[in-house]
């Protein structure tokens, strides 16, 4: 059949036809059936009232509503073309979307979308150029968080704890945590409850108990105000272990190994002025120093000294048995005693200096003395004085009174009984004389200026005797026999005393003169 024109309201005549090859026309020359293909034919007005047209000749094949939705049924690709300067509008409003494909979007916004599992989306594509794909359960950290919020939950390493502005802590007795922000008060310290408080003592005070280790040094700087005062309570008289300082050690001793308890030293600086001049340590340590002993040891109390940081040399020593040995002047006295440090009296008393107190109630078969003097070596000198004992001091000055002075007072208590016969001696002087030029036992030279009474030499009980060149005298003055070598007595001759008394006796080159009964008698020379 061939194509038929088709006219009607809003058409252009000619411009589209009828394949009636396709659709076959009646008699009337109208359409059998009521699907048309229209080649070339333009709609300028009116309403489309024909029949749905099918996706297979261009349409969509489902009736659409009048909300301007196109719906496109079948297994059809749908493409729109726009050429030259002909646009394609998407609506503004309502749903716009595809059920699969990839679409390309630029410089679109999607509002509150809910995207599942999407892929080809990049970290630039959305704005986040700056994070890393790095889950958190992994991720390393990083020194670069400028402000870390509150962490609810977490496990964090004790060498991690570095946060600096924690106010109030939260570690526990049973967990680790942070510590609270110090209060800057200098007198509170940080306890067992974690709570910053004074301790008990005061803020200058330490509450130790048990035992505590010090892990390194520890240095107490003191001022003139802060210091360090030990107050113990009341002792008495009875010596008890730790009231006040208690320097111990923990090691025990072995055969041959002696331990030395806590030392105790005493530090000070002092200049010297040699080049180059400077400040040097001035150390004085006190030690137990333990002797061993086969019943059981014995202790010397020992204090040495250190000049500059060099070695310790002994100073001084004393032991529990009142031996020991002290230096002085470079030179070290050893003694067996006590020395007893009492108090000097100056206007008078019973003080005393020094008292040396031995104990010889056992001494037997041995040289014992309170003080003895052994010269290390032989003096050697050739000139000046050199003496054993020296007494001297400022001098005994009494501007009234009845003081008396001893420059030295032997004032034993003898008791001899059951027979004993040993000699006494107030002074013993027994020097072993093997060469000696001039040897004097006493020498009494006193420089005088005014002495109203003066004695040499005063024996005063009539029953002592007084020998010379005798060990067992007689008389009260009995002087050996005289012999080829010398006189028992020697009187120089003289003068005439201007006022003898009876007893004296005297020479002149003529005569030997006695004073009797008040007459001065002349023993006639032969």
């Amino acid at each position: 059949m061939a194509n038929t024109p088709i006219s009607g309201p809003g058409t252009t005549p000619g411009t589209a036809v009828v394949d009636a090859s396709i659709f076959p026309m009646g008699g009337s020359g109208k359409p059998t059936t009521t699907a048309l293909i229209f080649k070339n034919y333009v709609l300028s007005g009116g309403t489309w009232a024909g029949a749905v047209i099918g996706a297979a000749k261009g349409g969509t094949g489902v009736a659409n509503n009048a909300a301007s939705t196109i719906t496109i049924t079948g297994a059809f690709g749908t493409t729109f073309t726009v050429t030259n300067t002909t646009a394609l509008t998407l609506p503004t409003a309502g749903t716009l979307a595809t059920l699969a494909g990839s679409e390309t979007f630029t410089n679109k916004t999607l509002t509150s979308p809910v995207i599942n599992t999407p892929t080809g989306i990049v970290k630039g594509d959305v704005g986040l150029g700056n994070v890393e794909n790095t889950a958190l359960s992994t991720w390393a950290g990083s020194t670069n968080i400028t402000t870390l919020g509150t962490i609810a939950t977490a496990s964090i390493p004790e060498s991690k704890l570095t946060f600096t502005d924690i106010t109030t802590g939260n570690a526990s007795t049973s967990n680790h945590g942070f510590a609270p922000k110090y209060p800057n008060d200098a007198t509170k310290y940080l306890d067992g409850t974690g709570a910053y408080s004074v301790p008990a003592g005061g803020a200058s005070g330490w509450a130790l108990t048990g035992t505590s280790t010090l892990s390194g040094a520890v240095t107490i700087v003191e001022t003139a105000t802060n210091i360090i005062k030990y107050s113990t309570s009341a002792n008495g008289t009875t010596i008890t272990d730790g009231s006040g300082l208690w320097l111990t050690t923990s090691t025990a001793a072995a055969a041959g190994a002696q331990q030395v308890g806590g030392i105790f030293t005493l530090e000070s600086f002092g200049w010297k002025t040699n080049a180059t001049a400077a400040s040097q340590s001035v150390k004085l340590a006190q030690y137990v120093l333990p002797v061993q002993g086969a019943a059981a040891p014995t202790a010397n109390w020992t204090l040495a000294g250190s000049i500059n940081g060099a070695a310790y040399t002994t100073v001084a020593t004393f032991g529990a048995d009142g031996s020991g040995s002290l230096g002085v002047g470079g030179t070290v006295i050893t003694f067996n005693g006590i020395i007893l440090v009492g108090t000097v009296r100056p206007t008078g008393g019973a003080g005393n200096s020094i008292i040396l107190s031995p104990n010889f109630a056992t001494s037997t078969g041995t040289t014992s003395g309170s003080i003895k003097i052994t010269n290390a070596s032989n003096w050697t000198a050739t000139s000046g004085t050199c003496t054993a004992i020296y007494s001297g001091d400022a001098g005994f000055n009494p501007t009234s009174g009845t003081a008396v002075y001893n420059n030295l007072w032997i004032n034993h208590s003898v008791n001899q009984t059951g027979g004993a016969n040993g000699q006494v001696a107030g002074i013993n002087i027994t020097p072993t004389l093997t060469a000696a030029a001039n040897a004097v036992g006493i020498i009494y030279n006193p420089a005088i200026t005014t002495v109203t009474t003066h004695y040499g030499i005063l024996i005063v009980p009539t029953t002592a005797y007084s020998g010379f060149g005798v060990s067992a005298p007689t008389a009260m003055v009995h002087a050996a026999a005289s012999t080829t070598a010398r006189a028992s007595m020697c009187m120089p001759h003289g003068t005439a005393p201007t006022s003898p008394v009876d007893g004296d006796m005297w020479t002149t080159t003529s005569a030997f003169l006695i004073r009797i009964n008040g007459v001065t008698k002349t023993v006639t020379l032969t």
